[in-house]
């Protein structure tokens, strides 16, 4: 791994997401943005959709939303232009096409590109256009050095900037057992007695679901299948291809109305069931096994 040098200065950093809901990556910007801050670096977050606007501001982050919308000059353009308003040093990039924009704003404007990788799918973005803007890049940050091993080993020209491991923090005062929450938690939803798994998470294929339930079906018992599959999107396959399991060890809490539905807890209302477990599965942990 390369080293990368300390600023010498105070830099003004934007922090830039085309994600289309408030979700985990928004968190995840908003904990590096709050950290910035605190060593006395101006922050600015850029974002594409109002739902993430609203989750930013209600953060009490300065934020700005770009009507942008594809990957293009014109899209380049505008936000060229807000990074020259902030006159930014340095654009966080959070998905693939904040990368493809932030190279071709690049060559408008002067600043340093970094790629905060937090893509949890099973083969990175390696097309042609991707390998052509990552000449751009000139840090990229990993969040476990698991993923940086497997990336790096399926996308070599992602190893060529400098690249550096950041873990997540966990609030360990906040997730942390607490069976009266835990119970009140089964009560307000009906769980009853009977064991459950609950998946915390946007209803996206890069949550890795399919993981979750491959392990479960390892375990032998099995789980129940899902009775409803309205609003599980690429999830669905996932759910359906275990419906032999045997019902009644586990509830799978994917289905949009049984028993809960996505969208109605916030991380807040969730915590209650992370803490009521018998067993914390995180399929982020699969991605950093040593």
């Amino acid at each position: 791994m390369a080293a990368v040098a300390a600023p010498s200065r105070p830099l003004r950093v934007a922090l830039l997401t085309s994600a289309r809901a408030w979700r985990g990556s928004g968190v995840s910007l908003s904990h590096i943005a709050r950290g910035l801050a605190a060593r006395g670096h101006t922050v600015q977050l850029l974002s594409t959709t109002p739902p993430v606007t609203a989750g930013f501001a209600a953060a009490g982050l300065p934020v700005k939303e770009l009507p942008i919308h594809d990957t293009g000059c014109a899209e380049a353009r505008r936000l060229a232009r807000a990074l020259a308003a902030q006159q930014s040093d340095v654009l966080v990039a959070e998905t693939p096409r904040d990368v493809r924009l932030g190279a071709l704003a690049s060559f408008a404007r002067r600043f340093a590109l970094v790629y905060s990788y937090n893509v949890n799918r099973a083969v990175p973005p390696r097309d042609p256009i991707m390998r052509l803007a990552y000449r751009r890049v000139r840090l990229t940050i990993f969040r476990t050095h698991t993923g940086e091993r497997e990336v790096l080993a399926s996308a070599p020209f992602m190893g060529r900037p400098p690249h550096r491991v950041i873990h997540e923090g966990v609030d360990v005062a906040l997730f942390r057992p607490d069976p009266q929450a835990g119970r009140a938690f089964r009560a307000r939803h009906g769980l009853g007695d009977r064991p459950f798994l609950l998946a915390v998470g946007a209803l996206e294929r890069e949550k890795r679901y399919d993981w979750i339930l491959d392990a479960l079906a390892r375990l032998g018992a099995g789980a129940s299948g899902v009775a409803d599959d309205s609003g599980l999107g690429d999830v669905a396959e996932h759910v359906h291809r275990h419906d032999h399991l045997r019902p009644g060890v586990a509830h799978a809490v994917l289905a949009e109305r049984r028993p809960l539905e996505p969208g109605l807890l916030d991380g807040g209302a969730a915590i209650p069931g992370v803490a009521g477990r018998a067993v914390h599965l995180d399929p982020l942990a699969e991605r950093d096994r040593e």
